[in-house]
Parts: structure tokens; sequence; C-alpha cells
């Protein structure tokens, strides 16, 4: 069996990924816009053997210092959204895999690894075996196979009635217009500082430019315009193998009341149908919860996907130490690793930068 951890310029990452269904969170060069963003380092594990394979796209991080740990100590998590384990090959190999990746993170210092696995892609067998699969709640998606008659009528009552109410007030729906993109981060900043975001989500421009140049053709900017020609609203979209998902977006604060986002997503998901894509993943609430957030996804569509993550402590008695010094009464069981709740916030699951407007 061939173990390896891959930089994100080792031809192998991107070869294995024409082999199998994935999304824009495996991609090297998101690895790479992430790391930045996160203090981290990129890499993709590797087992491979007689044409199976196992590939985890990670973010390895330094320890928070507060922890006192030893400098080589670190952990591991996905990037932002559904960086989950691909694979080729049947239960058996994987087990084998699986005991590879836990081998290998012993030998490299690393305490524990968190992974969002995906709605919409196969998880791997076994994975219990060796960790937690924990259920968080549910996601949203939209299948682009139907028609737009059937498209429509899916879409909330309520929801319909605004549609119309912006289309006939002459708001407009633009598709990879980027003259409006610097207006569109100033939108997002003002959107967290409306919503009260945590600062991890407050991205500075430079991510949005690195973002739109590390992805080029599988970013999609959609932009809002009142009849005026302003920009109410706009939304980051990307697009890999017919999967489209919604990234990041926001809302001017002068036209929250007249939910432009509403009308952004309906326009969405006929773009995404019209250009012969697959799939439109909206995500779902706050943490997996079934919120208000969730409860606006659900009123574009009825089909719904388990959320999943999977939790992985590599060595329990460093993961025990960093427990201890993170301090017992800070303890959290919903976040994982526990020892980062002390502080530091961890990205729980599906959080995602969006406004529900409802």
């Amino acid at each position: 069996m061939i173990i390896d951890c891959l930089p994100t310029t080792d031809r192998r990452w991107r070869a294995l990924l024409s082999e199998v269904p994935h999304d824009v969170y495996h991609l090297p060069e998101y690895l790479e816009v992430s790391a930045t963003y996160e203090d981290a380092v990129p890499r993709a594990f590797l087992a491979e053997e007689g044409g199976f394979f196992f590939l985890v796209p990670l973010l390895i991080r330094r320890l928070p210092a507060v922890l006192t740990a030893p400098p080589r100590w670190r952990d591991a998590k996905s990037p932002y959204g559904y960086g989950a384990p691909l694979f080729r090959g049947d239960a058996c190999w994987i087990d084998k895999a699986l005991a590879a990746f836990t081998r290998t993170c012993q030998a490299h210092d690393l305490v524990s690894a968190f992974v969002c696995l995906h709605p919409l892609l196969p998880v791997p067998p076994n994975l219990e075996n060796y960790g937690q699969v924990i259920k968080h709640g549910e996601t949203v998606y939209v299948n682009l196979s139907l028609t737009e008659e059937v498209l429509w009528s899916q879409t909330r009552e309520r929801f319909r009635s605004y549609i119309t109410r912006l289309q006939r007030a002459g708001f407009q729906t633009r598709f990879d217009d980027w003259s409006t993109y610097s207006n569109f981060v100033s939108i997002y900043a003002q959107t967290m500082v409306r919503l009260q975001a945590h600062e991890f989500y407050r991205f500075p421009f430079q991510y949005f430019e690195d973002l739109r140049g590390a992805l080029k053709p599988q970013l999609h900017f959609c932009s809002v315009i009142d009849a005026a020609g302003e920009l109410a609203s706009g939304a980051l979209l990307t697009e890999t193998q017919g999967i489209v998902q919604y990234h990041l977006s926001g809302t001017d604060d002068r036209f929250v009341a007249d939910a432009p986002s509403k009308l952004m997503l309906h326009e969405a998901t006929l773009w995404a149908k019209r250009e012969g894509y697959r799939v439109l993943h909206l995500g779902g609430g706050l943490g997996g919860r079934a919120d208000s957030l969730l409860h606006f996804k659900t009123g574009f569509s009825p089909l719904r996907s388990d959320f999943l993550t999977y939790h992985v402590v590599f060595d329990e008695s460093k993961y025990a130490y960093l427990c201890r010094q993170a301090g017992a009464e800070l303890l959290d069981p919903e976040y994982f690793p526990q020892y980062r709740r002390s502080g530091v916030h961890v990205l729980q699951p599906n959080e995602r930068a969006f406004s529900a407007e409802t």
C-alpha cells in the first residue's frame, strides 16, 4: 500500500479527483485559499493500492498557544465546506486505509481530525471503526432535472409572491457580471456586521480576489440589481461536476425589507438548470439545527439529505491533556475537538454565511 501526504502541487491529487465524484472543496486550489485564511497547511492524505484509493483533503493547524502543547503537535480539519474523504474500493480495503490513516496521523503528532462529510456524495464504509460519525441535521438541495414549472410549484407560496413583486418592481438578476464584484464584497461585510457574525466569516477583500483567481470558471457571481441599477444582493456560487453550491451571500442594508435573496435563489435555480447542472445544494441551518435558516431554504425544495461529520481522536492521551489544559468547565460536548472550545471558535457543521431574510 502506498501511503503519502500530498502537497497541493502533487499531480496525483488532481489525477485521482478525475476518477471519482467530488466537489469544489476537494480541489487543491480551494485548499490553498482556505489554508491562507485559516492559518493552516493544506494537505491530502492518500492511501493507494491496486487501483483502490482513499483521499482526504485536510488543513493541518497549529494548536492554540494557550494549550501549552509541544510545538510538534497539530490537529486537522476539513476546509470550510464539505471536504469529505473520497474513495474507491470495497469495505475491507477501506478499513485498511482508515487504519493506515490513523497510524500516519499518530506518527506525525496529529491529535485529532474534524471532517465534514458531503451530503450528496457517498460516505466511506467503516468510518465508525476509527472514530465517531455524528448526524447534525438535514440540508436542502434542488433537483435540477425537474421542469421549470415544477421547480416554481415547489417554491413556497409566500416566496412566489415576494419574487413576483420584486420582478414587477424592476429587480433583475445577473450572472457572472463581475463589474459589481467589489460592491458585493462591501455588502457582504455589511451583512456580517448586521448578522453579528463571528470574526471568522468577516473575510477580507483579498479573500474574494484569491477565491476568484483560484477557482476561475468554477466560481460564479449572482447579483440582484434594482430598477435604478443599484446592487441589492449578491452571492457566490461554485460548480464542480454538476454540483452547484451556494457559497457566500450578502444583502445591502437598504434592501433587507425587499428580501432580494428570494429572487436570487429562484433565479439561481433556473440559471443552474439552464446551464445543464445536476443539483443546487443550499445547505442547512446553523450548526445543522432545524432553525429559521433551514426553514427558509426549505421554501425552495422538499428534498433533504443528512449532514454528517466525522470526529477522530488519533491519540487519546494527548487529546485528554489538551482538554485538561482547556479547562473542564469550558468543555461543550457539541464541539469537536473539545479543547478548541476554550476561547477559540470552532467551525461547526454547516455554519454558512447566509441571511434568511424572512
